[in-house]
């Protein structure tokens, strides 16, 4: 069936429905469909406005906490003690100073303290059904889910592009999240003094409304959303370990660890041996020393911890409980005096922690900047590798602290298999790696029996992908081109003969785009509505541009179909056992393509080149491509935005400043065929 819209209609493909797709009739079954699909609640940001944080039961619980009556210090804690976020220009109108040394700062930070701890209080009740924290505790404290919200965006509604999604998605999990809650998801029907496209939650100043109202909805969200789940597969699967713990209190936390942190004792110089397994404490001069952190960074140095001050001395952190600043230094000095503690110039950790032997569990060597991850599952054995170039395109290679069989697992289609290029020692494995900005990649460790299987140690340029099987092997996609160094094996073994040259690329240059246009019913007030389509053609040639260069489309929203035909096999000189489909340009929201009326696997969006092995779909003559892609509805809504209403108000963004300009949308650059030729490692 071919998938362009012939009139008014889009194909339609299976997503995700709630409660395997029956319809919530009422109030009433909201429980109901709970219990069938829930598995997680999640909290929003407090956005309390008090003069001060208080509760009944504050008192007691400080009292409880630090020994000594908080209410002689309520003038202290007037000044200041707001909501920060939203309130930070207004602390108060009367500000009292004490005449101690630190004029009151210790009463302040017992005052903070005791309200965190009446915040975990409150986080308590919840954690029968929910797991919210920050990453480094929750794991020191043998929580498996950390969560965090993604995609709210200022200024980003409708037009928040899903890569930007990902970017912030691949970020938290290099930081140690490994749940996604997504920002949005409005209600889609009719709604009082709402007009169409439907209420708007922050009345379009956040992003994003994710639903049917979105034309990526029912074109290629669920891959991205597949994307997200497979990486949260991996990690939340087994245990996170990181290298080193970083003391980090600049703000009011409470200062005990045990009552809190179960796994935070030391076993065999290994703080935290049945979590995270750091190796080492790294304190930086910036972090405040309370004396109980003090004491306790000391049994840890006792048990065999290095402990590495970074810089000069830490601070002191004040507090009302009578450990006062000379107690704090003097419990430094003491430290510093073990024969486990060190104390280096800033930048020097690493050298430091080079020179007691600890070595990364990841060991980066790159020109850009990326971030790893390190998951172990006892339970199996596999352990898994996540990297992340963060926004530039690098080089480089990760050597990692195992010997296992590596596989390469792709969170885009779910697909695994081994590893094609790396060397191994008996020590470690080493792996070259090219990433575009916001790429990630996800190399799982297994042992196997034979651990000595073949596999390449180098590669030329002009290999383009490979494919494995057990039957098989490794086979080699190898395009036109001199190979700029020999394919090496880790036999020993060097192939560089082709028995024919690969066909040049070519480029596909004549375009025919059939943009389905998404637009509001006539009856503004009929929000339920999905929108209104209808179809314009427009003939394109390559380099293909964004939709807001094209006459007709500048202010359109919708879904772009553009269509070609190539003749296979390539009529020029030359072999071909295949092809890759390439995108010059990035995808600037989503993308699907079809060769033949057959869907391709999703696409990395983040690869640069995009690119999509198509050998199997092509046919001897004409073959035909069609690319799907579904752009931002911001551009239709931005040209009607006068005439929109949000529960009897106007968007909340045309009255607190400039409305953002126009979005790039569409296909963009060349789209390229590279014909490959097989070759066979074995």
């Amino acid at each position: 069936m071919d998938p362009i819209p012939s009139t008014t209609t889009a194909p339609e493909e299976q997503t995700p429905s709630l409660a395997s797709g029956r319809s919530i009739s009422s109030l009433a079954r909201i429980k109901e469909l709970l219990t069938e699909v829930g598995n997680y609640a999640w909290e929003d940001s407090i956005e309390i406005i008090s003069n001060i944080s208080w509760t009944p039961s504050l008192p007691d619980n400080f009292q409880e906490m630090y020994g000594y009556s908080l209410k002689p210090y309520l003038p202290v804690i007037m000044f200041g003690n707001n909501n920060p976020g939203i309130q930070s220009s207004s602390p108060g109108s009367i500000q009292v100073l004490l005449d101690t040394p630190d004029r009151g700062t210790g009463y302040i930070d017992d005052y903070r303290g005791a309200l965190v701890q009446g915040y975990r209080q409150y986080l308590q009740a919840l954690t029968n059904w929910t797991n919210t924290q920050f990453s480094g505790p929750a794991v020191l404290a043998g929580k498996r889910v950390v969560s965090n919200e993604m995609g709210a965006v200022e200024f980003k509604a409708y037009q928040y592009p899903i890569p930007e999604l990902l970017w912030s998605v691949n970020r938290a999990v290099a930081g140690g999240v490994n749940q996604m809650v997504f920002h949005g998801q409005s209600y889609t029907g009719d709604y009082y003094a709402t007009t169409w496209p439907g209420y708007t939650a922050f009345s379009y100043l956040f992003s994003e409304l994710y639903s049917n109202k979105q034309p990526a909805w029912e074109h290629c969200f669920a891959d991205a959303v597949n994307y997200i789940a497979r990486i949260q597969y991996t990690q939340q699967t087994g245990r996170l370990r990181t290298d080193v713990a970083v003391y980090n209190k600049q703000s009011a936390t409470n200062t005990s660890f045990a009552p809190v942190y179960a796994d935070a004792y030391v076993q065999n110089g290994v703080l935290a041996p049945q979590g995270p397994g750091h190796r080492a404490f790294v304190i930086p001069s910036t972090s405040n020393l309370t004396l109980a952190a003090t004491e306790k960074l000391q049994q840890y140095a006792d048990a065999g911890l290095p402990i590495i001050l970074s810089g000069r001395d830490p601070g002191y952190y004040a507090s009302g409980d009578g450990s006062g600043k000379d107690a704090v230094e003097k419990g430094i000095a003491s430290l510093k005096k073990l024969p486990n503690v060190y104390s280096v110039p800033a930048g020097e950790v690493a050298n430091q922690l080079s020179a007691l032997g600890i070595r990364p569990q990841i060991q980066i060597q790159t020109n850009g900047t990326w971030y790893t991850t390190w998951r172990e599952d006892v339970r199996t054995g596999v352990d898994y590798a996540f990297i992340f170039s963060d926004i530039n395109a690098s080089v480089g290679k990760i050597d990692i602290a195992s010997t296992k069989i590596p596989y390469l697992l792709n969170p885009w289609t779910g697909e695994g298999s081994l590893l094609l290029e790396y060397q191994q020692d008996e020590n470690s494995t080493v792996i070259p790696l090219t990433l575009a900005g916001n790429q990630t990649v996800v190399i799982a460790f297994r042992e196997q029996a034979n651990n000595t299987l073949l596999h390449a140690t180098q590669l030329p340029s002009t290999v383009l992908g490979y494919s494995y099987s057990e039957n098989e092997g490794f086979v080699l996609h190898v395009s036109a081109g001199p190979f700029d160094k020999p394919s090496q094996v880790s036999d020993g073994r060097t192939i560089s003969n082709l028995s024919s040259a690969p066909a040049p690329s070519f480029v596909l240059s004549t375009w025919t785009l059939t943009a389905e246009h998404w637009e509001a019913p006539s009856n503004l007030s009929d929000a339920a509505t999905i929108a209104v389509k209808h179809n314009t053609t427009h003939q394109l040639t390559s380099p293909l541009v964004s939709w807001t260069d094209i006459p007709g489309l500048a202010n359109a929203s919708g879904v772009g179909y553009y269509t070609t035909t190539m003749t296979w096999p390539p009529t020029s000189a030359g072999a071909a056992d295949g092809a890759y489909l390439i995108f010059t340009s990035k995808i600037l929201h989503a993308v699907k393509v079809y060769i033949n009326d057959q869907l391709l696997p999703p696409v990395d969006y983040a690869a640069a080149p995009v690119k999509a092995d198509i050998g199997k779909y092509l046919k001897t003559g004409d073959n035909r491509i069609l690319v799907v892609v579904p752009t931002t509805m911001w551009n239709y809504l931005r040209s009607i935005l006068d005439e929109l209403q949000n529960a009897g108000l106007p968007p909340l963004l045309t009255v607190v400043g400039d409305v953002p300009g126009q979005t790039e949308n569409g296909l963009l650059g060349r789209v390229e065929v590279v014909p490959y030729v097989n070759l066979k490692v074995t």
